[in-house]
């Protein structure tokens, strides 16, 4: 029993102490949270009354203004006129120390002379061409060649109906050529028949010639023809009168056989073309079937094929080539001539424009008027376009431009006259009204007219309103945020956990309405009753964790 007792105090004891030990970790524990959880203000929305004003400044700019530049490295001698000093053209404003250094000169001009040599060898080299024979020529071997391959192609697909039909001719032609070469030889046997005849007769002729030649030798007359009307006695054998019958009558059978022999010839030469022309058809067969014979295979026939066409489209590539080659090649010495003269001309003005500004010794006045905006003095080296001074002329007018929102501009119209606090000013009235280049959407430059006594230069504000109006939800301007995305606030969120209150804040975006610099009208979905944050003491992130400062406006600090 003493056991259970000692038991029990030691357990309740053990229980006060761990009790004691959480809840010091716990003091702890939020004690250190509570040091690097940022402090926030909160304030709700309300409704107020917000007045203020568009304003916008502008710089004055005077019209007709005449500037005087200075020259490029130039160091000022004396300042003769200064400036509101009353100026007509050719008045002595400045002097300058004469030039010394002319290494800037010397320079560009031996610069100028190499381009100019450059161009003068150019112009004497001999003028090239491309030869484009060699290509087209290529092309046209190219295309024979595909064409011959083609043609092969062709014959071997048809081989087979090419021996066919040549091996018919053949065929056909044998027996008919059997057949004109019998009747060639009955024709030629013919045609030497009727020769040796006629030959014969020709003999006897002769001897007939030669026996008559005997009588007439011996005295007896050869009979002359007999006149018409008398009849001539019939020869006796061996008499002369008989020799000449003989001999007349051979003479008429060899003009018959004469006759027989053209007409032989001409069976004989009739049937030599029609065996000519048989046996040409049997040579063409034999030479087509041997021509069929010694074609490729189709497969090889194709391989020619492609390997032709291949060489033609190199040829007319490499046609292609050389042109744009060429062309490439002319247009960049072409380039090169227009940027040599470029820079020849270039150099010539340069040169011109520094041997005047090395040769002046005075900077004039180029306009009537008074000096204005003068800054130099003596010693100065000058730059080049730098604005020395302006020429104001009599009776100038200024102008000035603003820019204002787009919402403000909406009401402005040309003639209008803006509101100026500057007593010297008399009106500000609008000219143009246009986009603003930097945010043509939402903004417009408004550029005005001044009459009254203003200087270029003089800083003028304008009013282009007052408004004064109640809004629902206002807030401190330091509630109000702005980046990338928009305009927001923050609103915390408060929930109860076993440590106490847990504060979130949340980024809510919202629509800037009006402002007076201090405070801000805004609107947005669930701000109304909202705990905004007003002010913080490090920069915030939506979701972080804050702690809330017992600090509250009055209703005397928000009016």
């Amino acid at each position: 029993m003493a056991n259970f007792k000692k038991n029990r105090k030691w357990v309740i004891r053990a229980a006060v102490a761990f009790v004691l030990i959480l809840g010091l970790l716990t003091f702890f524990s939020n004690t250190i949270m509570n040091a690097t959880i940022p402090k926030v203000v909160v304030e709700s929305a309300y409704r107020g009354n917000l007045s203020y004003t568009n304003s916008q400044t502008g710089t004055a700019k005077a019209e007709g203004v005449t500037e005087v530049k200075g020259i490029e490295g130039r160091e000022i001698a004396s300042v003769v006129l200064s400036n509101y000093d009353r100026v007509s053209p050719g008045d002595v404003i400045l002097t300058l120390k004469p030039v010394t250094d002319t290494t800037a000169l010397d320079t560009l001009e031996e610069q100028l002379l190499a381009l100019q040599r450059e161009a003068e060898y150019a112009a004497r080299q001999p003028s090239t061409s491309v030869d484009y024979s060699v290509y087209l020529q290529a092309i046209v071997d190219a295309e024979a060649a595909l064409a011959q391959a083609n043609s092969t192609l062709s014959a071997a697909m048809n081989r087979e109906a090419t021996l066919t039909a040549a091996q018919g001719v053949i065929n056909a032609n044998s027996s008919t050529a059997i057949a004109q070469q019998a009747e060639v030889d009955a024709a030629s046997a013919s045609l030497e028949a009727i020769n040796v005849e006629i030959s014969q007769n020709q003999n006897q002729i002769s001897v007939l010639d030669d026996r008559i030649a005997v009588f007439t030798t011996l005295g007896t007359p050869t009979p002359s023809p007999a006149d018409p009307g008398v009849i001539t006695p019939t020869p006796v054998a061996g008499s002369i009168e008989e020799l000449c019958a003989q001999r007349q009558a051979l003479v008429e059978e060899n003009e018959i056989l004469q006759a027989n022999l053209a007409d032989a010839q001409a069976r004989l030469n009739n049937a030599a073309s029609q065996l000519a022309t048989t046996n040409t058809a049997i040579e063409n067969a034999n030479a087509t079937i041997e021509a069929a014979n010694s074609l490729p295979s189709v497969t090889s026939a194709q391989a020619a094929v492609n390997t032709a066409n291949s060489a033609l489209t190199a040829a007319r590539e490499a046609y292609t080539n050389i042109q744009i080659t060429t062309g490439i090649a002319a247009d960049q010495a072409q380039d090169s001539v227009e940027d040599r003269n470029e820079n020849i001309a270039e150099l010539t003005e340069q040169i011109a424009e520094l041997s005047e500004t090395m040769e002046a010794t005075e900077i004039r006045a180029t306009a009537a008027g008074y000096i204005y905006g003068m800054t130099t003095a003596v010693g100065d080296v000058l730059v080049k376009d730098q604005v020395l001074l302006q020429i104001i002329p009599d009776n100038v007018s200024c102008t000035v431009s603003f820019t204002f929102e787009e919402s403000v501009a909406s009401n402005f119209s040309i003639g209008m006259e803006l509101s100026v606090d500057s007593y010297w000013i008399d009106k500000v009235v609008i000219v143009s009204i246009k986009p603003d280049a930097s945010d043509p959407r939402n903004k417009r430059t408004v550029k005005c007219s001044i009459e009254g006594n203003v200087m270029p230069g003089e800083q003028i504000t304008v009013v282009a309103d007052r408004a004064n109006s109640d809004y629902d939800c206002v807030v401190p301007s330091s509630a109000v945020y702005e980046d990338n995305s928009g305009t927001f606030i923050y609103v915390v969120e408060q929930t109860s956990t076993v440590l106490g209150n847990k504060c979130i804040v949340h980024r809510v975006k919202v629509t800037v309405e009006a402002t007076d610099g201090a405070r801000t009208a805004i609107s947005g979905e669930n701000i109304e009753g909202a705990q905004i944050v007003v002010r913080s003491e490090k920069p915030l992130h939506d979701g972080d964790r804050v702690r809330l400062t017992d600090y509250s406006t009055t209703e005397d600090e928000r009016s």
